[in-house]
């Protein structure tokens, strides 16, 4: 079984945490990309519409995940809730993949986001939330939790 890190970053911060991870697992960091446009003032209010309401983007990944059985997910968290990239991708790989969904976030706690989409009707069977401010603390727990959930 072959495993890879998947991420989509807005501000970098996620590329920073996926990196280490695919390090870590000794593993393919393969980087998502969307069609949405999230820079500046009105592209960060749009990002925190299009994620409340659930809309889906169109997604580019840097490199072919059909070699992949397990996929470790990650992307920020805006309002609570994954990104529209994320969506997309789960929509696409979901039922097909082993996925674990690590989601960044300024404060955030994964709790929240489940139960955001529970009301959606999308179920993530492995989703952790890496808080910032707890980014130090906690890093290598998660680590280690995804790599023996892989």
């Amino acid at each position: 079984m072959k495993t890879t890190v998947v991420y989509f970053t807005r501000t970098g911060t996620t590329e920073t945490l996926a990196k280490e991870l695919a390090q870590y697992l000794r593993c393919d960091l393969i980087k998502m990309t969307d069609d949405g446009k999230w820079t500046g003032f009105f592209g960060f209010f749009r990002a925190g519409r299009y994620a409340v309401s659930g809309k889906r983007t169109n997604i580019s990944l840097s490199k072919d995940i059909s070699e992949y059985d397990r996929i470790v997910l990650l992307t920020p968290i805006w309002v609570a809730n994954l990104t529209p990239a994320a969506l997309s991708f789960l929509d696409k790989y979901g039922t097909d993949k082993k996925i674990i969904v690590v989601g960044t976030s300024v404060s955030t706690m994964d709790d929240e986001v489940k139960k955001n989409l529970q009301k959606k009707g999308i179920n993530v069977e492995n989703l952790f939330v890496l808080a910032k401010k707890y980014y130090e603390d906690y890093k290598d727990k998660l680590f280690f939790m995804i790599s023996n959930l892989l």
